[in-house]
């Protein structure tokens, strides 16, 4: 088995994984939001969120099925180690980068059926860190000092 074969198994099992995970995402997210949208909890089952959130499932993964596939490439023709290198890193970098720019793209989505419907949040979310002062301060790196000394 060649170090191309072994490389190109490595990064398509990486990127399966990177891919399940950015389709599962939607379905992971509170279900008052959708795609990063607040959605009024009486609105939770729209069914055009719930297709949007399918159509995006099926579509990462339909994305990352095809660049699974495209792994294979560099171990079939034999290409030398700097190419295969070079294709898998463009090959990682799109897995990550498609899915999050069809998330955007579904957020506008969202947007305009929460703009359209006159959806308005009905409560305030805050977070906050209470008891700042009790917290034990952070390290100083005076101590890095040290090094000159030795």
């Amino acid at each position: 088995m060649s170090v191309s074969m072994v490389q190109s198994m490595f990064l398509a099992v990486l990127i399966a994984v990177v891919g399940a995970t950015a389709a599962m995402t939607p379905w992971l997210m509170p279900a008052t939001e959708c795609f990063a949208v607040t959605v009024p909890a009486a609105n939770v089952v729209d069914p055009r969120l719930h297709g949007l959130k399918r159509r995006y499932t099926v579509q990462v993964l339909i994305i990352i099925v095809v660049i699974c596939a495209a792994m294979a490439l560099p171990a079939v023709f034999s290409w030398d180690m700097t190419a295969a290198l070079a294709y898998g890193i463009v090959l990682v970098t799109l897995s990550v980068a498609l899915p999050f720019f069809l998330m955007l793209r579904y957020r506008g989505r969202v947007q305009e059926i929460k703009r359209s419907e006159g959806w308005r949040a009905t409560g305030a979310r805050k977070v906050a860190a209470l008891g700042e002062r009790e917290l034990p301060r952070p390290a100083s790196l005076r101590w890095e000092l040290t090094h000159l000394a030795a």
